[in-house]
């Protein structure tokens, strides 16, 4: 029987499919007051902690507190949540499906198109508009068009994140930071999949 707010924890834990690394740094805590908090065995543990789990998780407050009422929000919409898979590398194409190892975390966003995933943005060539530490949410790239930002692997596997521009009939993958040159992409680049949204990681899921 579930008593305690560390097991209600856990519980949405297992059925959201996180890990409990994802939420503790989610929550700014070590992975270890994570398990104390869940043991029941962390003292003094701030509101602050049980509130950003709630917002972040779509948890009811009440029902983390005392175990009654919905556990989710009734907002339908939200409940109609996808668990969005944050890939730990670039992969060779699109993916059809990954396997746990190949994930770092899992994002449950409302709204997501069937096989969307994500990758956390590294360096500030699309700063101002896309950030360092941002998650870039991508589907297959069926169509793209000039000024769509892309998610393309270059000669090293490594992901980039650029705006997809066509001039003068060639196709090149340019950053909005005016301090990166564009690239025009030759037979070793390959364009993964299109960005359809940026999520912060601070952003309440």
């Amino acid at each position: 029987m579930i008593t305690t707010k560390g097991q209600r924890i856990k519980q949405v834990i297992k059925e959201k499919k996180l890990t409990q690394k994802s939420v503790a740094v989610a929550l700014d805590i070590t992975e270890r007051y994570l398990t104390e908090i869940i043991k029941g065995t962390a003292p003094n543990v701030s509101p602050r902690i049980y509130d950003s789990f709630c917002l972040r998780y779509d948890v009811s407050l009440e029902w983390l507190d005392t175990g009654k009422g919905p556990k989710y929000s009734v907002d339908d919409k939200i409940l109609k949540t996808v668990n969005i898979p944050v890939l730990a590398r670039c992969p060779a194409g699109f993916p059809d499906e990954v396997s746990d190892d190949g994930v770092i975390e899992y994002l449950a966003l409302p709204d997501v198109p069937p096989k969307t995933y994500a990758i956390i943005v590294v360096g500030d060539s699309m700063s101002p508009a896309i950030r360092d530490g941002e998650y870039a949410l991508f589907v297959r790239a069926d169509e793209i068009h000039d000024g769509d930002v892309v998610i393309a692997k270059n000669e090293w596997n490594e992901c980039m994140v650029k705006r997809y521009r066509v001039r003068d009939g060639k196709a090149l993958l340019s950053s909005d930071n005016p301090q990166y040159p564009t690239v025009e992409p030759n037979e070793h680049y390959k364009i993964i999949g299109k960005v359809i949204e940026i999520v912060s990681r601070r952003r309440r899921f």
